[in-house]
């Protein structure tokens, strides 16, 4: 059993149709607010880690997108969860225990939902006891009930009752024996998720001779073995489709989604698709450019090109006039390559290049900042002194790289939501023509454009995370991409972190993405009490930018110097001291005068030697940072894992 309509998605960010939080000028919540949002699932004993893993889930089950922020989750204890991000219209989305710090007692609990202006909403209550991964959810008849089938982020669901078969024998009063027909009772298992990297975007017409609304489709080509498509997502960034049931997809056949079915409409501009799989995994992307009428954008022996030869759920086709046409505009470019024009947009800056409009062939120089298939298969980040860009392949095709490779490339000039990029046709359109050691991250404060697609170093302190996405106090945000394998519990809300990642600007946010965990460091609170230290001794003339203490090079002689004097002053007081032990009455008043001032002397010793063990303990701690490493949850291959603070689809098996 399950809810018909669900997303693997949550969007956090705010859309023209969204319910959003007003409040007075006292910050004080003003309503009305939604009522759409309905407490959805419990999981209070996860196998994993119960301080990291539980989570309460909610639905939005209204036609728009529901601000949360203000919005609170609490327990029976009181402890109260102020939520923050945006769910929206048909979506769900869990918050793990390792955010909330709600802990969801196996033995029962109650969980209460409250509008910002603290009116309670919904509340659910459980008192019997919950098993080992069995999530107490809310069923389509609106009653909740256990399922060992934990879904956060994902419509709820039941499993059916197993097969059974029933045989009734009774006996009557004179021995004869009565036996019944075998009565069957059958129930359908829900479908299970399925994966494959075999599932290919193949064809798109955005705009057909006929209506945008009606003709407009998305093709599937499956190049691997037979998969069920249940789970899986198409998406233009702006609407999601979603799979909802079972749906067949055989070994390399091709599967067409109408835009009637889908609601994705292709916008004859150009823009991307990207295909999902139901662990939001992005297994397929392609973009497109302007689009031709009756014309289809087909992939055709790994290259993707217009054509006016359509096979919806077939294989694509090109014809002999469009095979040539593609081998000339191959041939023309390898020559403009080779042979670069004076008046070619060859040998730019990258500042240059994102300066040009989309379709421009260009060729420039820049440093390998990720490897691809770390933020996504289809794309990496270079950068040279003036600016970072994207390099984006549609069909994944990238020579062997490593980061900090210097590569000439080879594309066309693109924008995709806001973000410039370079567009390349094959590995053949990157040359490795060097290596640099080292990739000084650049220290920002505040967004500057130029500084986009750039490595980046920002610092401050966790103020919230939600999914997959940290927000420190000073408004930079951190979004963590599953390739790098970095999730929330790295940070803790009120820690100062540095972080190290590539600045990603798009229309819809502005975002640092580190590449992984140590890009991430959360030890700034004993590097400052460090610095503070060293301030406090070294004149800040000597304090280098990177906070190695310098000593400028006249100083030195004049501090040999003053070692020397020091040498001759403390031979002259043993002199005296020698003189001294000679004479009995000059020995017996130097010997009352240190008595004396014994005390103040050991108030001072007793400082010194102070300062000495807390500098001691500090280098401890540091190097106590240094030497244990961040703990994360391992995955167990066999059993479900469900991860903090990120999405997680288990993966269902049938019995």
């Amino acid at each position: 059993m399950m809810l018909a309509s669900f997303s693997p998605l949550v969007s956090l960010a705010c859309t023209d149709d969204e319910t959003t939080t007003e409040t007075t000028e006292d910050n004080t919540p003003v309503g009305p607010f939604s009522t759409t949002i309905r407490l959805s699932e419990l999981l209070p004993n996860p196998s994993t880690s119960e301080t990291a893993d539980e989570y309460i889930e909610l639905y939005n089950s209204g036609d728009e997108a529901v601000d949360m922020a203000g919005w609170q989750l609490q327990d029976a204890s009181g402890q109260t969860y102020i939520l923050s991000g945006t769910i929206s219209a048909n979506h769900y989305y869990a918050w793990y225990r390792s955010d909330s710090k709600i802990s969801l007692n196996n033995t029962g609990e109650t969980v209460v939902l409250l509008q910002p202006d603290g009116t309670e909403l919904d509340s659910v209550a459980y008192e019997d006891g919950a098993d080992d991964d069995t999530s107490y959810a809310l069923t389509v008849d609106d009653t909740w009930e256990w399922t060992n089938q934990p879904t956060p982020y994902l419509a709820n669901m039941f499993p059916a009752a197993a097969d059974t078969t029933q045989t009734t024998d009774t006996s009557t009063d004179d021995g004869d024996d009565v036996t019944t027909d075998d009565a069957t009772t059958e129930t359908e298992l829900p479908p299970s998720y399925e994966y494959s990297t075999d599932i290919e975007l193949s064809e798109l017409l955005p705009d057909p001779e006929g209506s945008d609304a009606t003709d407009e489709w998305i093709e599937l080509h499956n190049t691997g073995e037979t998969v069920d498509l249940y789970g899986w997502m198409l998406t233009d960034g702006g609407h999601e489709y979603v799979i909802a049931d079972s749906l067949e997809f055989a070994a390399g056949s091709y599967l067409t989604f109408l835009v009637t079915d889908t609601g994705i409409s292709l916008n004859n501009s150009g823009e991307t698709i990207q295909l999902y799989d139901p662990q939001n995994q992005v297994i397929s992307e392609v973009e497109y450019p302007q689009a031709e009428t009756g014309q289809s954008y087909a992939l055709v022996n790994d290259t993707w090109q217009w054509t006016t030869t359509l096979t919806p759920d077939t294989a694509n086709m090109i014809t002999s006039e469009e095979v040539e046409a593609v081998e000339e505009t191959t041939t023309d470019d390898t020559v403009t390559t080779a042979v670069p024009d004076a008046d070619d947009s060859t040998g730019l800056s990258i500042a240059a290049v994102k300066q040009l409009a989309s379709g421009e062939t260009v060729t420039f120089t820049g440093v390998v900042l990720v490897l691809p298939d770390t933020y996504s298969s289809n794309y990496f980040y270079v950068q040279d002194d003036t600016s970072g860009i994207q390099i984006y392949s549609s069909s994944k095709s990238f020579p062997t790289l490593a980061i900090g490779d210097v590569i000439s490339v080879t594309g066309k000039t693109s924008t995709s939501n806001g973000e410039a990029k370079v567009n390349i046709s094959s590995s053949s359109d990157i040359v490795v023509t060097g290596q640099v050691d080292t990739i000084t991250p650049l220290v920002v404060e505040s967004y500057v454009a130029a500084d986009a697609g750039r490595l980046v170093q920002v610092s401050g302190e966790v103020e919230s995370k939600t999914g997959s996405t940290v927000v420190l106090d000073n408004d930079w945000t951190l979004y963590l991409k599953r390739g790098t394998e970095i999730g929330t519990s790295v940070f803790a809300v009120g820690e100062l972190v540095t972080v190290v990642g590539v600045l990603v600007s798009t229309d819809d946010a502005i975002q640092v993405w580190p590449r992984a965990e140590t890009d991430v460091s959360n030890d700034t609170a004993v590097t400052s009490v460090a610095a503070a230290m060293r301030d406090a001794v070294v004149p800040s003339a000597y304090a280098s930018s990177d906070g190695q203490m310098t000593v400028p090079t006249a100083n030195i002689t004049t501090s040999n110097w003053r070692w020397l004097w020091w040498v001759a002053i403390a031979a002259g007081v043993l002199a005296v001291s020698l003189q001294v032990a000679r004479v009995p009455w000059l020995k017996a008043l130097v010997r009352n005068w240190i008595v004396a001032k014994a005390g103040s002397w050991g108030g001072l010793l007793g400082r010194w030697v102070g300062l000495g063990k807390n500098t001691t303990d500090l280098n401890v701690q540091n190097q106590y940072r240094e030497s244990r490493p961040v703990e994360k949850t391992t995955v167990s291959s066999s059993s479900p894992s469900l991860p903090s603070a990120v999405r997680y689809v288990p993966i269902q098996n049938q019995h």
